[in-house]
């Protein structure tokens, strides 16, 4: 009788066991799905965001570097960075693009400089567009000293050989590893480092060719500034779509 009674209690507290876990567990899948659900919602809202802000009009920073050995009385000379446009469809038609050229040629750079990321080939485009699309767009642009430019890692990987001919067929320069001379300064387009196709040491090599004045290095990817073998006036690139969703505490 006394085994059997011990028994019985050891059955029940068994099964008091038994029901205090499946209720924990059950809190436990509760709050996981709470959780889940939430960050679900944030980071929805954070594409919203970030794709209101792709589809404004571009803020236009104004940054003034002083120049070594720059000419007395010499007027300052302009030049209009622009970065990762990625045409395509629905954040970026060549209408909205052209609108946002006409702007920035009402600025009335000396010279235009476009530091890649031309095309975008994302899955979830309205509509992409060809190399010589791209590049008569771009052509659009407006300055005394004309537009130079390097490709980045969507050029790269979509068909850099294709964007070099209608780029240059638009009467703009594309600067992969080369260097060139426009205005007071010698300009060296560095290819891009991300997708593996800088030449830094090589390009440094054609800027010191050329002239000695004021350098500047146009490429797609920060990534090559620790690696300059000298310093220069100014680096000028973009890919990191710096401001794109800006973080409330920052």
């Amino acid at each position: 009788m006394k085994h059997r009674l011990i028994k019985k209690l050891c059955h029940s507290r068994e099964g008091g066991n038994d029901e205090k876990y499946l209720a924990k567990k059950s809190d436990f899948r509760r709050t996981l799905g709470r959780i889940t659900l939430l960050l679900a919602v944030a980071a929805l809202l954070i594409i919203a965001r970030g794709y209101w802000n792709a589809t404004r009009d571009p803020i236009v920073r104004a940054a003034s570097v002083t120049v070594a050995d720059w000419p007395a009385g010499a007027p300052p000379f302009k030049v209009l960075l622009i970065s990762d446009v990625h045409v395509a469809g629905p954040d970026m038609p060549p209408a909205r693009l052209t609108q946002i050229i006409g702007k920035l040629n009402a600025l009335e750079p000396d010279m235009v400089a476009i530091a890649g990321d031309l095309i975008s080939e994302k899955r979830i485009a309205t509509s992409l567009y060809t190399p010589d699309k791209i590049a008569a767009l771009l052509a659009q642009f407006k300055s005394p000293y004309g537009t130079v430019l390097t490709l980045g890692n969507h050029d790269n990987w979509a068909d850099a050989a294709a964007f070099q001919r209608a780029l240059t067929a638009n009467g703009m320069t594309v600067l992969e590893n080369e260097a060139v001379m426009r205005g007071p300064f010698v300009i060296g387009g560095v290819g891009d480092h991300f997708s593996d196709h800088a030449n830094t040491y090589g390009t440094f090599e054609k800027m010191a060719a050329l002239a000695n004045a004021p350098q500047i290095v146009l490429t797609h990817s920060p990534d090559i500034i620790p690696q300059l073998p000298r310093r220069v006036s100014a680096v000028m690139a973009g890919h990191t779509h710096c401001g794109q969703i800006a973080l409330p505490y920052r």
